[in-house]
């Protein structure tokens, strides 16, 4: 995974944690219009689109991901 998709997944999952863990099946989120890894996120399996512009849901592979990875922070977070 490169740098700028662990970064987007990082705060993907740190969103997601702080929503308390929520249905992945009915949970979204948009991503900002520069973020880039958003092919990279689909190809591996972690996100899928929802058919709203920008808009995606976790996948259960990005689910398991979240779970393993929570205690990351972005590294945004561990400056402030």
């Amino acid at each position: 995974m490169t740098e700028p998709a662990l970064r987007t997944m990082q705060e993907i999952t740190s969103t997601w944690v702080e929503n308390g863990y929520p249905n992945y099946q009915v949970w979204w989120f948009k991503l900002r219009a520069d973020d880039l890894a958003s092919a990279e996120l689909m190809a591996l399996g972690l996100i899928e689109p929802i058919g709203i512009w920008r808009s995606y849901k976790l996948t259960r592979e990005g689910q398991y991901w979240a779970l393993q990875n929570r205690e990351l922070r972005p590294s945004y977070v561990a400056h402030a």
